[in-house]
């Protein structure tokens, strides 16, 4: 099994079943929260290092403000519109840990 770190750009090979094949593709993700089964993160695979490392600052900052306030008060993305001015161009995806084959930075 691999181990992820939350909240740090990472780079993960995804092995997922579709049909009769096997799918491999290789993501730069952000873990947001990493349970025993399922990583949800940030899909930063389309941006450069520094807009990566600049959303693990925001995402660092989000998760001190989400400490201090309630959950339902912004989104990430609200909070980050909120904070900057820019509405971040990522996806949300959920990963099974199990199709997890590799990661590293």
């Amino acid at each position: 099994m691999v181990t992820l770190k939350e909240r740090a750009v990472q780079t993960i090979k995804y092995a997922k079943q579709t049909g009769q094949q096997v799918e491999t593709t290789v993501r730069t993700i952000i873990p947001t929260f990493v349970p025993r089964t399922n990583v949800k993160a940030l899909d930063v695979t389309g941006l450069d290092e520094s807009e990566q490392q600049t959303l693990v600052n925001l995402m660092e900052g989000y998760a001190e403000y989400v400490e201090l306030k309630s959950k339902t008060i912004f989104s990430f993305e609200d909070w980050v519109e909120q904070t900057t001015g820019v509405t971040p161009e990522v996806k949300w995806r959920t990963f099974k840990l199990e199709n997890i084959t590799e990661s590293h930075k």
